[in-house]
């Protein structure tokens, strides 16, 4: 379990352990500080993940009805789902001539409901994040603190089998001694630290929205799923449901046409969507430019706020359009272009939220 793979051959050793010294040791992300003793763990390679996931069934089926959005508006939901534990910390770090993605993650602890796809989230975000980015994804780590009152191990157990299989399908290793254990704390909390790397002639890419008139596209099959997502459970305190389905090929297909199109100038923005889907993905990228946009969809929660995995939202100028969309056809990436950056608020189907009003 949380096989340990040679890491020489992708990054200088010393480098990579720099990157992840500057996460640990609270460099990035400053809010968070991780002074924690370190040392190697695993757990039996025997364990059982089929059978255990026999005996964990999860209900995939999640109406829409039965989660409505408040006040029947589309933004509305934003001012309960736009909070620190909802996004990912991510940034670039220049160590001896080298640059470097980094990117942070607390498992949201409802994730646990079904733990055999948790794992191959967590990995699947911060391989996302770090594509977004304009990076490889080169190594990362899992910090676990276990609380006093943790009695189903087996959660865990089957939460690290599918982070070692996701990692492995993703060549997105464990780094030396990648599993951090705290004992005693006082609850149960899980958190992904990654690296990427950047080649020579690259450089990062940014998450948040560039300027105005760009045009937004989403990349990738939607199909609302919205079992254990934000929105349920931030909004309506459910933790109905499973975690959306995983595709890794697809994950690595889409981080290929990333890598792709960034090479070529296209991007001007990219963002992995993860927790709260598409809406809280635009909200993240208009906050930290104080850009708004103006998108139009299916106008329910599930197109909005669902968790579908594999997708990502980009930002395009206009000269490049047509070439970007060759290329996604090239690649087999299917796209929809969803509206424009502008302003400073966001308009979802006309229904309409100022970014002053989302840092309230």
């Amino acid at each position: 379990m949380n096989k340990r793979v040679d890491t020489s051959n992708t990054a200088d050793q010393a480098s990579l352990h720099d990157a992840f010294s500057a996460l640990l040791q609270g460099n990035f992300p400053e809010q968070h500080q991780a002074h924690l003793p370190h040392f190697s763990a695993s757990i039996d390679d025997q364990f059982d993940a089929d059978k255990f996931a026999v005996a964990f069934i999860c209900d995939d089926s999640i109406d829409d009805d039965l989660y409505p959005l408040p006040y029947d508006t589309i933004p509305a939901a934003l001012k309960t789902l736009c909070q620190g534990a909802n996004f990912i910390n991510s940034d670039s770090y220049d160590y001896n001539g080298r640059k470097y993605a980094l990117c942070h993650l607390t498992m949201p602890d409802y994730w646990l409901n079904d733990p055999n796809k948790a794992g191959a989230r967590l990995i699947n975000e911060a391989y996302r994040a770090l594509t977004a980015m304009g990076a490889k994804s080169t190594a990362h780590m899992i910090r676990i603190s276990l609380g006093n009152n943790v009695s189903e191990n087996a959660h865990i157990a089957a939460l690290l089998h599918s982070i070692d299989t996701a990692a492995i399908e993703l060549n997105f290793p464990a780094a030396v001694d990648g599993l951090a254990l705290k004992f005693d704390c006082p609850q149960l909390k899980i958190d992904i630290f990654a690296v990427g790397l950047y080649d020579q002639d690259t450089q990062p890419l940014t998450n948040i929205f560039a300027d105005e008139d760009h045009h937004i596209y989403i990349l990738g099959r939607e199909h609302g799923h919205l079992g254990l997502s934000a929105f349920i459970h931030d909004l309506h305190g459910s933790t109905a449901g499973d975690l959306a389905s995983i595709d890794l090929e697809r994950e690595a297909q889409l981080s290929a046409f990333i890598n792709a199109a960034h090479q070529k100038g296209y991007l001007t923005a990219a963002r992995g969507i993860s927790i709260g889907g598409i809406g809280l993905a635009l909200a993240d990228m208009a906050l930290g430019a104080n850009i708004g946009a103006s998108v139009g969809g299916i106008g329910n929660a599930s197109f909005w706020y669902g968790e579908d995995q594999a997708r990502y939202v980009v930002t395009i100028e206009t000269p490049q359009m047509a070439k970007f969309e060759v290329l996604a056809m090239d690649h087999g990436i299917s796209l929809l272009e969803i509206g424009n950056t502008e302003e400073d608020r966001l308009s979802f189907n006309n229904q309409k939220i100022a970014l002053d009003a989302l840092n309230d």
